[in-house]
């Protein structure tokens, strides 16, 4: 008798034991595959024809204005509608790689691959410099913090793809 209680107890434990595994990989499986589509939806994004026409426009806007010491409002309180437009798409997408990866949503050994070349040249070239100016004139903006964030993140990560790519 105790030797089929003991049986029927060990095959329970085994049971939960192995339901509770499966489970937890089926859990980790849907997670990693919906950062996979969140992180290649980015990257289409990213390079979608809409997209690399605001990234050219936003260049050769920004190279005229930053010049001038400006910070976000004051290029906002600058630029027509037209010119604002192509530089808020790119804000905002990087204010979406921030949040995403702030909520674990992104593969991030990609985002790195994809996006840290492309940061760093407008991180390096423009944001930095207006996050300064943006911050010492006391704006709230949204875009300070995902740049704050997302520069932290690329430039001192310990997995050093930024700096294999740079």
């Amino acid at each position: 008798m105790m030797e089929i209680l003991s049986a029927i107890i060990g095959a329970l434990i085994g049971s939960i034991t192995s339901a509770f595994f499966t489970l937890y990989y089926s859990l980790w499986e849907q997670k990693r595959r919906r950062q996979l589509e969140t992180t290649m939806s980015l990257y289409q994004e990213f390079h979608s024809s809409n997209m690399i026409n605001n990234r050219i426009k936003t260049d050769s806007l920004l190279k005229q204005k930053i010049t001038n010491n400006i910070s976000y409002m004051e290029l906002y309180d600058e630029l027509s509608i037209e010119d604002w437009l192509p530089i808020s798409s790119l804000l905002h997408f990087i204010e979406k790689i921030s949040t995403y990866h702030e909520n674990g949503y992104l593969d991030n050994k990609l985002v790195k691959a994809f996006f840290s070349t492309y940061f760093s040249y407008y991180y390096d070239t423009f944001l930095k410099k207006m996050n300064e100016i943006s911050k010492q004139k006391s704006e709230k903006e949204h875009i300070i913090l995902a740049v704050d964030e997302l520069s932290g993140w690329l430039y001192n990560s310990n997995e050093k793809i930024y700096s294999k790519i740079k």
